[in-house]
């Protein structure tokens, strides 16, 4: 009975701590992954402190942490480092040439290549859309060159 007193008091707190900026609307680039790492850090923190409480002197530690940690795996922690994992492999990779591409995106969009919309970006010219589309056909090999 403790112990579900002790979770629910500390998903309340750490839900109740990061609801506000789930209203948000997304303005910046990387916006959403920064927020999604604050509430994960938020959501893992408060249940490592709830999970130690819960725990006793004893075994406060590790329940603590094993409770943190899947309150942080649980809340999108994994997302995350999967985010930055791909981002990593893809400049060391060579399939991006910057590691920050914002200013390229922003770049491209003072050119109208692109549209900022939110905290994306469309194409915008069909022809610069219609040449990325011909660039595989469904088999995934290249397409022919147009003649």
């Amino acid at each position: 009975m403790l112990v579900g007193l002790f979770f629910e008091l500390g998903t309340d707190l750490s839900f109740g701590l990061i609801s506000d900026t789930e209203l948000k609307i997304k303005d910046t680039p990387n916006q959403g992954i920064y927020q999604l790492a604050r509430n994960c850090l938020v959501v893992g923190l408060v249940s490592w402190l709830v999970g130690g409480l819960g725990g006793g002197v004893t075994l406060g530690l590790g329940v603590g942490l094993d409770v943190g940690l899947g309150g942080w795996v649980f809340s999108g922690g994994v997302v995350v480092l999967r985010h930055y994992r791909l981002r990593w492999l893809l400049y060391h990779n060579g399939f991006l040439l910057f590691r920050n591409l914002v200013p390229f995106l922003d770049y491209c969009a003072e050119r109208i290549f692109l549209r900022k919309v939110g905290s994306g970006y469309i194409v915008v010219h069909r022809l610069l859309l219609e040449h990325f589309a011909s660039l595989y056909t469904e088999s995934n090999q290249p397409a022919a060159p147009p003649k």
